[in-house]
């Protein structure tokens, strides 16, 4: 949810859904390299443990590849 506190004090509360599709590991990995980003590290949480398949997270640090002129 999100609520909107307008001026006057009335409040607008905006509610949103998404669908999520839940992707392999390989495929997270192949559209970052496809959009020529080089992958630094992977984690499986935020205090930067490894990814397992059992973790609960996947977070994938990327760098923006240099152009080649």
């Amino acid at each position: 949810h999100y609520d909107h506190l307008f001026p006057n004090g009335n409040i607008e509360r905006i509610t949103t859904s998404t669908d999520h599709q839940l992707s392999s590991t390989d495929q997270y990995l192949a559209e970052i390299l496809k959009a020529n980003l080089s992958i630094q590290s992977t984690y499986g949480n935020f205090e930067s443990e490894a990814f397992t398949s059992d973790s609960n997270e996947l977070i994938i640090l990327a760098q923006k590849q240099p152009r080649n002129n």
